[in-house]
């Protein structure tokens, strides 16, 4: 057997599985956007116009990601930032190749729009819902489960 086709099929060891406080996490996905907003509107009021038209793709696409990944890692707010934008960019890019296809330019500027303020909003908003759901999570979902 080659040492490809070894490594292959050989057992993994099981990753550590963590178990997520719903009430933690709801009032973090919820408070995050709020907090970053509350602690910056005095910037021309572009986070509150961030809040009115990013709240809801943000719940909408941050909450089955960060369900996912919660439940793999513990909340570590600027990994959590990084997840956010990647997030951001795979929606611009799928936004964007969609319009592409169906040549649809205000599509593309959507996209384009998105991508500009959602990178500076998205990691803010997910770095603080990571500080709120580790603040507020109680010790038994904290650490991970026996295997």
């Amino acid at each position: 057997m080659s040492v490809f086709a070894e490594f292959l099929t050989r057992p993994r060891a099981p990753k550590p599985r963590y178990n997520i406080d719903p009430v933690a996490f709801v009032l973090a996905m919820i408070g995050g956007p709020l907090m970053f907003t509350l602690a910056s509107f005095w910037l021309l009021l572009i986070p509150v116009g961030a809040l009115i038209f990013g709240t809801l793709p943000y719940l909408v696409l941050g909450t089955p990601v960060l369900l996912i990944y919660l439940s793999r890692h513990p909340a570590k707010p600027w990994q959590l930032a990084i997840l956010a934008l990647l997030t951001l960019f795979c929606l611009s890019i799928g936004l964007s190749v969609g319009a592409m296809i169906n040549r649809n330019n205000t599509t593309v500027d959507i996209a384009l729009i998105t991508l500009i303020f959602g990178s500076l909003f998205a990691p803010s908003w997910a770095a603080c819902t990571g500080l709120i759901y580790n603040k507020l999570c109680r010790d038994l979902y904290a650490h991970p489960i026996p295997v």
